[in-house]
């Protein structure tokens, strides 16, 4: 069994019992804000398993997002029996929101996605991880001249495209 192994079984037994560890931990990030960012992730395996790399153009961070469903406003203005339920299911999980928490505070990074680390009564957090869109490295600039070119050649199809003519039946159906 590889290293990788063994620190995915570690991560596990530590959230499955519960230990001092594990609640010391969910305490603090309680304590800290929404979206932090985390120097390294706390469970390195999921995080490369989603694409994470020790680079400079990754970074991980860490969100809070309350548990259950959304709150809504009471109707007014009479008896609305179709409207009467305070708490619906927004239908989506809790990493999307986690996820869309992450780029709202790094607007210049992409996500690629988010893993569930720990939780608490109240909150889940994630670790969400994030790539710098303007990668800067040598196969970064490459990739971006080459989906210039391609855009490029889209503009020049699209101006090539004959434009549709007026029908000349209608125009002569009018005058008579």
């Amino acid at each position: 069994m590889g290293a990788y192994n063994y620190i995915k079984e570690s991560f596990e037994k530590s959230r499955k019992e519960r230990n001092d560890t594990y609640r010391q931990r969910i305490a603090l990030w309680a304590k800290q804000g929404t979206v932090v960012r985390v120097e390294n992730p706390t469970n390195p395996v999921k995080a490369k398993a989603l694409g994470y790399k020790a680079k400079k153009e990754f970074i991980i961070a860490r969100v809070r997002i309350k548990k259950g469903k959304r709150a809504r406003r009471k109707p007014d203005l009479g008896r609305k029996p179709g409207r009467q339920a305070k708490f619906r299911n927004p239908g989506r999980s809790l990493d999307f929101y986690a996820i869309n928490k992450a780029q709202k505070r790094f607007p210049n990074l992409n996500a690629l996605n988010a893993y569930l680390v720990g939780e608490n009564g109240q909150s889940k957090f994630y670790e969400v991880v994030l790539k710098d869109e303007n990668d800067h490295s040598p196969r970064g600039m490459w990739v971006a001249e080459e989906e210039a070119k391609a855009v490029e050649v889209k503009a020049e199809v699209k101006k090539a495209a004959p434009k549709a003519a007026a029908k000349p039946a209608v125009a002569e159906a009018k005058k008579e």
